[in-house]
Order: structure tokens, then C-alpha cells, then sequence
């Protein structure tokens, strides 16, 4: 099994790299191969699987086209997954059933967005594994087709291969453009990749150009200020003198009004600088938080502009109600 695995399987693969390369689009420059049926003791649920090797250069990174197959050897079946372990202590152990739901939750949307259907890939996600961490990897199936393994082909396993590439295509550009995670995971992964951090890979691929994120900005800016000035405020853009974006003055009441805006489609969490943190604990029920979410970047790379958002807002923001998590820190040598 470990031949037909780890050196037949994977060879058949990669001499469809052409068509996959194709199908994943700018996503097919770097793409990766590999597969497994474990060392030693041999795993449950063997695999091979294929990727953008910036997008996910480890099994537990990022989303991956990969095939199965039934532990009883029924069956074959071609998936999207995602990374269903973490390293805690030195060890692995599965990521948390409600992770895996949000994770291959919002993949599956994201195809949903631009495919009629998700056929031929509405199967379940049964693959016969009983041990935990089998299992944890059908748990962190986005999509699944079914092949019997007396229909197996190779034209029809081309084809499902290719679209398994075209759907991952589209996870890997809305993970591109910052749509998965929070604005605070996008903003500490520019941080890791700033300060060259090579054990941590979250963000692997995924960012946004300096003109990009300008755009996000003003589009965010943008939305914020209409909401001011149609409910009456008279609003002054302070962000290039102070450490808040806008004085919003109605009568005698002022507002520092803090703009936070992202590609994000998770708008429960942002970065603040130090100086950022200080401002609304300092002036405590005269400030005001706005967060857009979900922006989105149209165009083509190059030429793109920034449209749509979900607007939330906190009036007389207490920052204290929110959890603070430091992310990086400056060190100075004595």
C-alpha cells in the first residue's frame, strides 16, 4: 500500500499537473504533490494531496485538493479539506470541532458565491475512519465526491481532479484578498511576515498590496463619514495629525470616531496600535468605534477598487468590555 500511495498515486498526480496548474489559475505556479499512508504503524485513512505550496505548504495549512479512500476500499473520494490538527506543546492533536465547522463553513460559502451548485461535490464526508484523528479529517472536508471504486476511471478522475482545482481556486483568492479570519489575524500575520518569523506560516500567501489596503481604507472611510453627516454630525478627518480618523461634532458633543476597515468577513476582531488603546481608555464615553467588514476588491489585480461592506458601529465605545491580546512587542536592549 505504501508503493501505490506514497509513489504510484503521487505520480499519477503529478502527471496531471498541467490540467490542475491550469485550473487553479495564478494559484498553479508553485503547486505541491504529496502523499501519505503513514510510517510505522500505518494509518486509517491514507491520502494524496495536491496545493499551492505558498497557500499550504504543510497537510495542517491552509485548503488542499485531496483524495481518499473508503477504509474498507470501496471507495475513492475527491475533496477540498483543510488543516484539521494544530501543534500544542510540541505535539498534534485535532483542531476543535467548532473550528473545523467554521473553517470548511466559510470555504464552502465561498464557493457557493460563484458556482450555480456545488455538484458533483455534495456527498458526505464518510470515509469509515473510527480513530480521532481520521476522523478529525473528515470533520475538515469542505466538499466530497464519491467515486465507487468500480467506476474509477482515469478520464472521470482528471475531471473530478480539475474541479476540485477550479473550486480550490476560488478558496485561495477570497483567502488572498483577507476574507477568511479577522482584520486582527491579517494585521499580525503582516507583522510575523515584517519581522520574518519563519515558525509561524498563518497568512502564508495571503495579503493585501499598499494600494489594495489604501483602497479598503478609503472605502471604509468613506462609509463611515455618509453615516456621520446623514445623522447630523459635522465631521473633521483627523487621521493624518491624530490617533483617531475623525472629530465628529452634533451640538455640543464631540466624538473621536476610530474607523477600522477590512476584507474580512469576521468583523468581531481588530488591531490597535498602543497609542490607538490609550486614546479610548483615556477619554472613556467620548469616543466611538465603526468596523466595515467585508469589502470587497473588484477588478483586476492592478487596477482594482473597493466596493460593498457591513457597517457596525459602537457609540460611547468602552474598550474595557473588549478582551486585549498583545501581538508583538518592541524590545530594547538595556
Amino acid at each position: 500500500r505504501g508503493l501505490l500511495v506514497r509513489r504510484a498515486l503521487r505520480n499519477e498526480i503529478k502527471e496531471l499537473s498541467g490540467p490542475i496548474s491550469s485550473a487553479l489559475g495564478p494559484f498553479g505556479d508553485d503547486l505541491l504533490v504529496e502523499a501519505s499512508d503513514g510510517t510505522g504503524l500505518k494509518s486509517e485513512l491514507p491520502w494524496a494531496r495536491f496545493a499551492s505550496r505558498r497557500m499550504s505548504p504543510g497537510p495542517r495549512e491552509g485548503y488542499c485538493g485531496v483524495l481518499y479512500f473508503s477504509t474498507d476500499g470501496s471507495a475513492a473520494h475527491a475533496t477540498i479539506g483543510c488543516g484539521a490538527s494544530t501543534c500544542v506543546d510540541g505535539s498534534f492533536s485535532p483542531l476543535p470541532r467548532d473550528e473545523l465547522n467554521r473553517k470548511t463553513t466559510w470555504a464552502r460559502r465561498i464557493v457557493a458565491e460563484t458556482r450555480p451548485s456545488l455538484e458533483p461535490f455534495v456527498d458526505a464526508p464518510d470515509f469509515g475512519a473510527t480513530n480521532p484523528v481520521p476522523r478529525s479529517l473528515q470533520r475538515a472536508t469542505v466538499m466530497s465526491k464519491r467515486i465507487a471504486a468500480g467506476d474509477v476511471d482515469d478520464q472521470k478522475m482528471e475531471s473530478l481532479l480539475c474541479a476540485v482545482a477550479s473550486n480550490l481556486r476560488l478558496i485561495y483568492e477570497a483567502q488572498a484578498d483577507g476574507r477568511e479570519g479577522s482584520a486582527a489575524d491579517l494585521v499580525e500575520a503582516e507583522i510575523e511576515s515584517s519581522i520574518g518569523n519563519p515558525h509561524r506560516r498563518r497568512g502564508q500567501g495571503v495579503g493585501l498590496s499598499p494600494v489594495e489596503r489604501r483602497h479598503v481604507e478609503r472605502r471604509a472611510m468613506d462609509m463611515v463619514e455618509r453615516w456621520l453627516q446623514d445623522r447630523g454630525y459635522k465631521v473633521k478627518n483627523t487621521a493624518a495629525t491624530r490617533s483617531y480618523d475623525f472629530e465628529a461634532t452634533k451640538g455640543r458633543r464631540i466624538i473621536l470616531v476610530e474607523v477600522k476597515g477590512t476584507t474580512s468577513d469576521n468583523g468581531t476582531e481588530i488591531a490597535m496600535t498602543k497609542n490607538e488603546v490609550e486614546l479610548h481608555r483615556e477619554n472613556k464615553g467620548r469616543t466611538a468605534l465603526f468596523i466595515v467588514s467585508g469589502i470587497r476588491l473588484v477588478g483586476r489585480r492592478g487596477t482594482r477598487s473597493a466596493s460593498g461592506g457591513t457597517l457596525r458601529r459602537f457609540l460611547r465605545w468602552d474598550i474595557d468590555e473588549w478582551h486585549a491580546t498583545p501581538t508583538a512587542y518592541r524590545l530594547r536592549l538595556p
